[in-house]
């Protein structure tokens, strides 16, 4: 019996910023943010969080992997919009942003 690993294995890119412990409080607090993470909607994107090298994220995952920097750019002011509606009065510039892959196998 043989298995074809790489049918198994999908590499994804992250794009997001890293989730400091006044993002995660401001977060709990926020009804909108509990709100946006119980009722989907299609024509909005939701935020993920995904933890990496021992630290949480919040952001997008890219699921192709011809992303130009400009569209990872877009993503960014996407992810500042969203954290600014969810966290109001949160300085922006505090913001530490990462892409990174994440390697999953099913």
């Amino acid at each position: 019996m043989t298995i074809d690993i790489q049918d198994r294995i999908t590499v994804r890119m992250f794009v997001g910023c890293l989730v400091s412990s006044d993002i995660k409080h401001q977060l709990s607090q926020s009804l909108s943010w509990k709100e946006s993470q119980i009722v989907s909607s299609k024509s909005c994107r939701k935020l993920e969080e995904t933890h990496y090298q021992g630290k949480y994220f919040l952001g997008y995952f890219i699921d192709d992997s011809g992303s130009t920097l400009s569209e990872i750019e877009e993503l960014k002011k996407e992810i500042e919009a969203k954290i600014t509606k969810f966290c109001e009065g949160y300085t922006l510039n505090k913001l530490k942003f990462f892409v990174f892959p994440q390697v999953f196998v099913s």
